[in-house]
């Protein structure tokens, strides 16, 4: 599962994520958990949602913080993340074709109260 969004970066996070996942089955294969236990998957909506300023969202406080020069290694604001936002029919079927029946969404405040106040809420 690629997502090309900033080249050798993002491949080498997924070869790190295969380790990652490799060590964790490994761990969790030892341990025993209740029955009826589920496992899931979760994600940070400023590193998946992507779509930074699309429908009306607000720049948040850390796209305001990226968007400093100097304030990332090569000078490049996250704004795309991995994309969700425009790709979760395919994220969904990733989810599905994998088995990850519980998923925990997260969604950028900026984007519900875009205005910062309850009574703007899109």
């Amino acid at each position: 599962y690629q997502r090309r969004v900033h080249g050798d970066y993002i491949l080498a996070s997924i070869k790190k994520m295969r380790i990652f996942a490799l060590i964790f089955l490994v761990i969790f294969s030892l341990c025993k958990f209740p029955p009826g236990f589920k496992f899931g998957a979760a994600t940070s909506a400023f590193q998946i949602e992507g779509a930074w300023l699309d429908d009306d969202k607000a720049p948040s406080l850390a796209d305001n913080i990226f968007h400093l020069p100097g304030s990332s290694k090569d000078n490049r604001a996250p704004d795309v993340g991995a994309n969700s936002y425009h790709l979760y029919p395919q994220d969904i079927a990733y989810m599905k074709n994998n088995s990850i029946f519980h998923y925990r969404l997260s969604i950028s405040w900026a984007r519900i109260v875009p205005k910062g106040k309850a009574n703007t809420i899109i």
